[in-house]
């Protein structure tokens, strides 16, 4: 019986987990697609061409990020 207890509490604790893990990446996903919408904002009123390329370099790197994160 006391294995049983333990096994359930086990069972409860890990699913508390998993669903942490599950909201912390739903989080991160939309803090990801926030910052490429603030850099593309970013992107749109600059003419600065190195600034541009390092802007284009940060959003495919967050879409990588997005990518695996899924």
């Amino acid at each position: 019986m006391v294995i049983d207890e333990l096994i359930d509490l086990t069972k409860k604790r890990l699913s508390n987990i998993d669903e942490l893990i599950l909201m912390n990446a739903n989080n991160t996903l939309k803090l990801i697609d926030l910052q490429i919408q603030s850099l593309n904002e970013l992107d749109e009123q600059t003419e600065d061409v190195q600034l541009l390329k390092q802007l284009e370099q940060q959003v495919q790197q967050l879409k990588i990020i997005e990518k695996c994160s899924c």
